[in-house]
């Protein structure tokens, strides 16, 4: 009788599950680099190779080269970055899923090696279907391609002869590229491709701005460096907009992410090693992290945290590199949000979280079972007591 009771609240109570604020070290000389939409799989760079790290397997190192930026899909199934290829020995924009094998890309049709480089990879949409990143024309000039798999690698182009381009990113719907194109007098000014053909990011009154670095998931906010000193944060109706610069910095304005609502973007102002590490909310400006997070009852005393180049889709996860007490290392914050065991986030550990589970019991392919909440590979017990725990 009292076993059915317990039984009984157990499957009818329905409440908010929180987790505290965690602050985690990676290791040493670590260099995050992108998040996924849920915060669970981090990659970044580490001794020239490209790492992935997720709470049960720490940092694991996938191989691929440490050129471009190594960028996980929102789904946390697909990473995208550079490796060499065994066959031509070039370095080439590559797809890893699983294991330590990567498949190259290629080079933008008609290119040609700028020494020993073809094309390197910078972006990956929300279900890694599209790939984006720089590709060689020939040994002095580069342009942005955008990839899938029907069309394969496409050439982006220049705006301007003879001057090269690059994309830095892809909304996570595939369809809004963004990054930078070269003027004449080599000034990297941001821009953004959609349909095939390249816009400009400017203010609203026309002034130009620095390279576009990230755009949110439907392509509606997209945030980059140097508008003037200023990080900044462009919409349709806006134009782009400076968002400030920290107290201390009168250069250096970098915005390296933003989450998918585009209300928090996250960067660092300063230059090469000497920078400080912002979060940027549109209730309530530029602050610098360290002490935000203070704030929010995060301890990272110890810690310069330099930059923070990662954000998950909600908000709830921030990622980044700085100096601690073992030199160089990447980090990553969670905040007080929703328990990974809410597997539907729909901000309750409930039944329908059960039976998620119940329903997904057993052996799982690599990184694409959302009820295996341990990330072991398997949906099994562990992943259970994760639901009841969290349960009211």
């Amino acid at each position: 009788m009292r076993t059915g009771i317990m039984l009984s609240v157990l499957f009818t109570a329905t409440a908010s599950a929180m987790a505290e604020p965690t602050f985690t070290a990676l290791a040493t000389n670590t260099q995050v680099t992108s998040i996924s939409g849920d915060g669970t799989v981090v990659v970044g760079v580490v001794g020239g190779a490209v790492f992935r790290w997720t709470k049960a397997s720490g940092v694991v190192v996938i191989g691929g080269i440490s050129t471009g930026t190594p960028t996980v899909s929102s789904d946390g199934t697909t990473i995208v970055g550079t490796m060499t290829d065994s066959g031509s020995g070039q370095e080439t924009a590559g797809i890893w899923q699983g294991g330590t094998t990567w498949s190259s890309l290629g080079g933008i049709p008609g290119g040609s090696p700028s020494g020993s480089s073809l094309s390197s990879g910078w972006g990956v949409s929300g279900d890694g279907s599209v790939v984006v990143g720089l590709g060689w024309i020939d040994a002095g000039t580069a342009h942005g391609f955008r990839w899938d798999q029907l069309s394969g690698v496409v050439d982006l182009g220049s705006s301007v002869s003879g001057q090269s381009c690059r994309a830095n990113g892809v909304s996570g719907n595939g369809q809004r590229v963004v990054g930078w194109q070269s003027s004449s007098s080599g000034f990297w000014s941001g821009v953004y491709w959609e349909g095939g053909t390249q816009h400009s990011i400017t203010t609203s009154t026309g002034g130009i701005v620095g390279d576009a670095n990230a755009v949110n998931s439907d392509g509606s906010v997209i945030v980059g460096s140097f508008l003037g000193d200023q990080a900044w944060r462009w919409t349709e109706s806006t134009g782009a907009v400076g968002i400030g610069v920290l107290s201390g910095f009168n250069f250096g304005g970098y915005a390296f992410d933003v989450d998918e609502s585009g209300d928090i973007v996250v960067g660092a102002c300063g230059f090469g090693w000497d920078r400080d590490a912002f979060i940027w909310m549109q209730s309530s400006g530029m602050v610098k992290l360290d002490t935000w997070l203070a704030d929010q009852g995060v301890d990272v005393s110890g810690w310069d945290l330099g930059s923070a180049t990662a954000i998950s889709d909600n908000g709830k996860v921030i990622a980044g590199w700085g100096f601690g007490p073992d030199g160089m290392q990447g980090w990553v914050v969670e905040l007080e949000g929703d328990s990974p065991a809410d597997i539907n986030n729909d901000g309750v550990v409930g039944v329908d979280d059960l039976l998620m589970v119940i329903g997904g019991w057993g052996p799982c392919g690599p990184f694409i079972c959302p009820a295996d909440i341990n990330d072991d590979g398997m949906v099994g017990v562990d992943d259970l007591l994760a639901v009841i725990q969290d349960w009211g």
